[in-house]
């Protein structure tokens, strides 16, 4: 399926987004290249090209310029449930079953992100796999032809994961957060070779088949394993995986006190970029979270807002519900026990129409980055850090990220 949504932010440049669900690839259109492709495309769609076009104007909503005027992104918090107990865990993630939304729920959510464009759908928890009828969720993706991307620990067998991949998912993100000793202290006993054992699993699978999987490594860095950091690239490396590393979050089970200085954070970045080099890693093949490793590729070709790094890209291009079914501004605010953060209910509102009118979105989208302004780390290295960790840190989504490697802000006190 080809895939059109209409997304004029500034009417006189930027003309929609055109995605090809076969090569998972997106364009930023001006609007010129919009109008011929999507003519061209409408030629050619009776010729066995499908063809989906869509243009919130046609449902009677406005072509924002503060953010997408659809969601192209969508994050699901699958389940609150674990059997695991990590100590850093952002949402508070027990065995203890929660309300979740049931699978007639999440039909109805997920049928409508696609019908207005969506393309892609991340699962996250909790532990997503553990829910009894995560294949279910799994067929129901595929057959929406989305993709389907997917957060988890990796604690399963090879013949689950098979059920996985034979069910769509291309994207694994799995958790590894240092060498052995160091992640089962952070994790469980035996959380190392239980993620291990997936990561070579996906590494077979990709040197056997023509149809890749993009997997990644997702490291929550922190003082307990900032030493690690050169050990998971070099393992990340040899598998032929991909490494993001996340600064840790305070919220849900996470001690403030394990916090990375801004010191420390620049150290971290020092022996990542080294290890870059020696291992001569692509570009891209290393990430941090709102931290641009150097040597990294520059933002090239059409990049309009939001895809300018200006700012965190949910609110603008993409949309978080939690287990429940209601919009959060990120994952991360999950277990945030402020109702200012808790947005509609998509069992009971048009995902669209909270798009356009969520207190919560627009109060994320509101956010200006203006103390960043006139820094030279600010869209090119950092994005203006994470709306998130201002809150914890002032009570404003638009504060300082103490993570701030220019101004390093005080630390924050343990609640």
């Amino acid at each position: 399926m080809r895939q059109f949504t209409r997304q004029v932010l500034r009417p006189e440049s930027f003309g929609g987004l055109f995605y090809d669900t076969g090569t998972r690839s997106l364009r930023v259109l001006t609007r010129p290249e919009y109008e011929a492709m999507r003519s061209r495309f409408q030629l050619e769609s009776p010729r066995g090209n499908p063809l989906q076009i869509f243009d919130a104007t046609t449902e009677g909503f406005p072509l924002r310029t503060d953010a997408l005027s659809a969601p192209i992104n969508l994050f699901v918090e699958l389940t609150r449930r674990c059997p695991r107990r990590c100590t850093h865990c952002y949402a508070n993630a027990s065995a203890l079953t929660q309300d979740e939304l049931t699978l007639q729920e999440l039909e109805r959510i997920l049928t409508r992100f696609r019908d207005i464009g969506g393309f892609t759908v991340r699962l996250t928890g909790g532990e997503p796999t553990v829910r009894p009828d995560f294949l279910e969720v799994l067929e129901l993706l595929q057959s929406l032809e989305v993709v389907c991307a997917l957060n988890t620990n990796g604690d399963f067998n090879e013949h689950f994961l098979a059920q996985i991949i034979d069910w769509g998912v291309r994207d694994f993100r799995v958790s590894l957060d240092g060498i052995e000793q160091t992640n089962d202290t952070i994790r469980w006993n035996g959380a190392f070779r239980s993620a291990l054992g997936t990561l070579e699993a996906l590494t077979a699978y990709n040197r056997s088949n023509d149809s890749k999987l993009s997997v990644t490594i997702n490291t929550v860095l922190m003082r307990s394993n900032q030493q690690d950091v050169r050990a998971i690239i070099e393992l990340a490396a040899g598998l032929g995986h991909k490494v993001s590393f996340g600064l840790l979050r305070i919220t849900g089970r996470a001690k403030a006190s394990e916090m990375l200085s801004a010191l420390e954070l620049g150290q971290v970045i020092e022996v990542a970029e080294r290890a870059c080099r020696d291992l001569r890693l692509k570009p891209g093949t290393v990430r941090m979270n709102y931290i641009s490793l150097s040597g990294e590729m520059p933002l090239s070709g059409y990049r309009p807002f939001p895809f300018d790094g200006s700012k965190c890209p949910l609110g603008t291009l993409g949309i978080a519900v939690d287990v429940q079914g209601r919009i959060v501004p990120c994952g991360y605010f999950v277990t945030v026990r402020d109702e200012r953060f808790r947005g509609d209910d998509l069992c009971h509102v048009d995902l669209l129409f909270a798009w356009h009118t969520s207190s919560v979105l627009n109060e994320a989208r509101r956010v200006t980055r203006s103390c960043c302004f006139g820094c030279t780390l600010y869209k090119t290295r950092c994005n203006g850090g994470c709306p998130m960790m201002a809150y914890v840190a002032s009570g404003n989504l638009d504060g300082r990220d103490p993570y701030c490697l220019r101004i390093p802000s005080n630390p924050i006190p343990e609640v």
